[in-house]
């Protein structure tokens, strides 16, 4: 039974090697991990440890250090080399994330003036439920997540995610499984699109998605783990991207209005809860949309500053008990890792407050998340796509 839970901050590539999902469906690469947390270890001690083989071991070490999960120390020892927070860890953050959470918010509030103002300049800004949807779109995941991100790279305190061969560029990030799975952390969004139109959720993870992009995601990842001649597999995912930015566009196009959903296209949107009645359900954020998202965006980020500025520097003596910390990973990957839960916290409070949407649970046992549609200028505005 898994006992990681393993994600990114970032994109992957088109090559399978480079997957978290894929190296971590092993149980044997979370027990290598798992085994490190305690400090590096010889190869052979992680061995008896996992009474494995050895060589499945060193093969599971090998597609780690191609993940950069593991580097090894000039002695031969194997070290942790990304942020991994283990049940004990999560009891700390637990404890200081939400006061530093609802301090964020008190900034954001300060603000909330210049915000409304700008939401209200949103197409069909007019009916509150809309509203409320466009600020949790704008200032939880644009604002926060996209924009808090590059806030804080550029102050100094988090850093970018690393390069590998195939493109992609994340930080790798993982936590033990809790015993109770937590509603309402309002820090994960997923996009997906094409040249033209892309689509995102954000929410929690409480649950999965029943949206774009996630099921194609799964569609991608079912790709992926097909055991595919030598070579093959990054050149069989990268065809099936391409024809998945295809579609993309042409379901974007139909949301939008763009051109009318027919067949089953429109029966796909309209299960998905993207359309009826040939109307969209969703937001919609054309390039129109620039000017008044980008002003909320830029206030969130003055609010995440001044946060910063009086905050970040105190947390080091705090976070200093940490697993990844005692092990020397990244300090600014660690921060990225933990800026998501304080501004969950943000998010929360701010739901529960009544300042954006607070996303009921979807059927099926799905989480808490809004999707959306945006066409790509507004997001190569915003610096989320290439060409921003």
């Amino acid at each position: 039974m898994s006992r990681l839970s393993v994600s990114i901050i970032g994109t992957t590539g088109p090559d399978p090697r480079y997957w978290p999902r894929t190296v971590f469906s092993s149980e044997l690469a979370e027990g290598v991990v798992l085994a490190l947390t305690d400090g590096p270890r010889a190869p052979q001690e992680v061995v008896r440890e996992l009474q494995r083989e050895e060589a499945d071991v060193e093969h599971v070490v090998a597609q780690l250090r191609a993940l950069q999960a593991v580097r090894t120390e000039e002695d031969g020892r194997l070290a942790l080399d990304f942020s991994l927070l283990t049940a004990d860890d999560l009891r700390v953050v637990d404890e200081i994330a939400p006061g530093l959470g609802r301090e964020l918010a008190g900034h954001i509030l300060e603000r909330a003036e210049a915000i409304q103002a700008a939401l209200e300049r949103l197409p069909g800004a007019e009916s509150p439920a809309r509203r409320a949807q466009y600020a949790f779109a704008t200032v939880g995941c644009a604002g926060l997540d996209w924009g808090g991100i590059a806030t804080l790279q550029r102050l100094g305190y988090l850093s970018p995610g690393r390069e590998y061969p195939d493109g992609g560029k994340y930080v790798l990030i993982a936590e033990e499984h809790r015993e109770a799975v937590r509603a309402k952390d309002y820090c994960g969004s997923r996009t997906g699109g094409g040249d033209r139109y892309l689509f995102t959720s954000f929410g929690d993870h409480s649950g999965p998605r029943h949206c774009l992009p996630d099921l194609l995601f799964r569609v991608e990842w079912a790709v992926g783990k097909v055991e595919w001649p030598p070579g093959l597999a990054a050149a069989v995912t990268a065809v099936v991207a391409h024809g998945q930015k295809k579609l993309y566009d042409e379901l974007g196009a139909m949301v939008a209005g763009e051109r009318p959903a027919t067949g089953a296209c429109r029966e796909f949107l309209g299960g998905l809860g993207y359309l009826a009645d040939g109307e969209p359900l969703v937001p919609v954020f054309t390039a129109a949309t620039v000017g008044p998202v980008r002003e909320i965006v830029a206030a969130v980020a003055q609010a995440v500053a001044q946060w910063a500025e009086g905050t970040v520097p105190r947390l080091g003596e705090v976070l200093a008990v940490l697993t990844p910390v005692r092990l020397g990973v990244n300090r600014g990957h660690i921060l990225n890792h933990i800026w998501h839960f304080i501004f969950a916290e943000a998010n929360r409070f701010l739901a529960e407050e009544g300042f954006m949407l607070d996303p009921e649970p979807r059927p099926g046992g799905q989480g808490r998340y809004l999707a959306w549609v945006a066409e790509a200028g507004l997001y190569r505005a915003l610096g989320q796509v290439e060409g921003g």
